[in-house]
């Protein structure tokens, strides 16, 4: 089951745009390492990244948090629309 919303095709950018950044994180990590492997020894330039590609992935929780967040903020002063319950059932009267 499709939905074309708008907050659809949103969630699909960021989802995107997530996914783009992390592998130029990626390809950044293996920049470094590659740069900086004549200058250290190769356990702490590992160290280093892995530290990094932790804080990394935190990040991308926290934005999603901050995101989720924002959007209750917003919507906390529109009116929501009671449901009205209807029972096709006439067997109770």
């Amino acid at each position: 089951m499709k939905t074309n919303t708008p907050t659809g095709s949103k969630t699909k950018k960021v989802v995107n745009l997530m996914i783009i950044g992390m592998v130029a994180a990626g390809a950044a990590i293996f920049a470094v390492i590659n740069q900086s492997s004549s200058e250290m020894a190769l356990m702490p330039t590992l160290f280093l990244v892995f530290f990094g590609a932790i804080i990394t992935v935190q990040i991308i929780p926290g934005v999603v948090l901050l995101g989720s967040i924002l959007k209750s903020i917003v919507n906390l002063g529109r009116k929501q629309v009671p449901v009205e319950v209807s029972t096709r059932n006439n067997a109770h009267k």
